[in-house]
This record gives C-alpha cells, structure tokens and sequence, in this order.
C-alpha cells in the first residue's frame, strides 16, 4: 500500500511527492534515474542530502528542473514550509 502524503507533514519530500505524482515505484525511479532504491529512499526520509549531480539525474529521470528541487530546499523545515516552497516557486515562473 503507498504511504499517504499529506500537505501539513513536515517532512514532505519534493523528491517523494514528484515521484507519487507520476506514479512510480521507488524500483522504477531507480532504473529511470540510474539512482539506487536505498540512496532514493534516503533522499525520500530526509536522510541524505543528494549532490548536485544526484539532483540532475533524479531531475531529467522525472521531467522536471532541479531549481524546482531547489526551491523546496531551507535550512529548518516548519509549519509555513510548504508556503515559503510554492513562495519560491512562483518567484521562478514570474522571472521566468
């Protein structure tokens, strides 16, 4: 059974949440993204921090841009986390 992702967990993963959305199993992001299953759960349960080329490789496997994986990133996760990340997030669209 897929673990249920909610918006007020404090531990939300872009990594995980991107992942979920396209519908994947850690087992098919791994062969997707060269990654193995074990670093991706790490990265996933806030564990390890994966390195600029980690980001690339995950970012390219699932069709997205690291500075989307960037804009999730703050040195202490809180309750206004998800809104400091969307915050980001438009900031990127609009100079875009």
């Amino acid at each position: 059974m897929a673990k249920k992702i909610e918006d007020e967990n404090e531990d939300l993963n872009i990594y995980m949440l991107i992942r979920h959305a396209r519908g994947w199993s850690k087992a098919k992001l791994s062969a997707m993204s060269g990654i193995s299953p074990n670093y991706i759960s790490q990265i996933e349960s806030n564990q390890r921090t994966p390195s600029r080329e980690t980001k690339e490789k995950l970012a390219k496997a699932l069709g997205v841009s690291t500075r989307l994986f960037d804009a999730f990133e703050f040195p202490e996760k809180g309750p206004r986390f998800f809104e400091r990340a969307m915050l980001k997030i438009l900031k990127m669209l609009v100079t875009d």
